[in-house]
């Protein structure tokens, strides 16, 4: 346990952060470390990040299941990238991070008309956009997960990937412009 994680007041708190320590630190460190492959600095990490949670416990007990470790790589990847930005750090491996599918399952919105032709439009849209997103840049990625799957307003955005709400807006409207030059357009027909 961190002792970062001692200092909370709230028993209950204590007991929900060291959880999510116990259940994702290991994945938290592998997936940083491929970002910086420095295992000094993937530890200092995964503790900024635990910081940082304890910070928004607010949004991650709003959170479960497989979205919780969806928005904590979110978390993870937005502090690797900060921590390089910051100087903080010798080497990094120059690697391309994507979203695996395996990581982030697309959710079916099933329409309550019933109607099965539209059921299955619908799902098939879905995997497109999925595929499509998952395409994106990490930068316009996340700005589209934070805002329309964790329903994050775009202050809450900037603050979480220290950037101003401004470049939230932008990089949200470029994402949706590259998304309908890829294809989305396909999604109206």
């Amino acid at each position: 346990m961190l002792p970062i994680i001692t200092c909370i007041s709230s028993e209950e708190d204590k007991i929900f952060v060291e959880d999510i320590y116990e259940k994702y630190s290991k994945k938290m460190f592998a997936y940083i470390f491929k970002i910086l492959g420095n295992h000094e600095s993937s530890e200092d990490c995964v503790h900024e990040v635990v910081k940082r949670i304890i910070n928004h416990l607010e949004i991650f007990r709003s959170v479960e299941g497989d979205d919780l470790i969806r928005l904590i790589m979110i978390y993870c990847r937005n502090e690797a990238f900060n921590f390089y930005r910051n100087g903080n750090l010798k080497r990094v491996r120059e690697k391309s991070i994507t979203m695996d599918e395996e990581s982030m399952e697309e959710e079916a919105v099933i329409d309550d008309t019933y109607d099965p032709e539209r059921i299955i439009i619908s799902e098939e849209n879905n995997r497109f956009l999925f595929k499509l997103v998952s395409e994106l840049d990490y930068k316009y990625r996340d700005v589209l997960i934070l805002k329309y799957y964790f329903n994050m307003g775009n202050n809450k955005i900037a603050e979480l990937l220290c950037i101003n709400p401004g470049a939230v807006a932008t990089r949200i409207s470029r994402a949706k412009k590259i998304l309908l030059e890829k294809g989305g357009a396909r999604l109206y027909e």
